[in-house]
This record gives structure tokens, sequence and C-alpha cells, in this order.
């Protein structure tokens, strides 16, 4: 099985932009980008956190199976 994130959706059904995702969560907007186009393969565990308290997410909402 293959993940990915899926801040792209949740972005979406938030109705937030990258630019706000960014001040949100206190990320850069270079990291938001990246996140959720799925060029980021690796996280730490402080930009999930700020990703989860920013955005008022579970860290679980963060991933999705990826579909082939």
């Amino acid at each position: 099985m293959e993940i990915e994130f899926n801040l792209d959706v949740i972005l979406k059904k938030k109705k937030i932009g990258l630019r706000e995702a960014a001040r949100l969560c206190e990320l850069s907007y270079t990291t938001i980008q990246k996140i959720s186009s799925n060029k980021n393969a690796q996280l730490s565990l402080r930009t999930i956190e700020r990703l989860c308290n920013g955005l008022n997410i579970k860290w679980a909402d963060l991933f999705r199976e990826k579909v082939k």
C-alpha cells in the first residue's frame, strides 16, 4: 500500500488557499505547496503538528491511500 498527502483535498473542502494555509500553519508557502502537490515525501513531526493545529484536523486526515 502506498500513501500520499491529502492536503489538497482538505484545503478545497475548507476553501483555504495555499497562502492562507501557510499563514494558519506557520509554515512557508513553498512547504505547503510541496505537500499539497505530493512533492514532499518526508515531513517532520513538527510540520505535521503545525498542519493539524493550523487547519484543525487530525493527523490521520493528512494521508490517503494512493490510487494507482
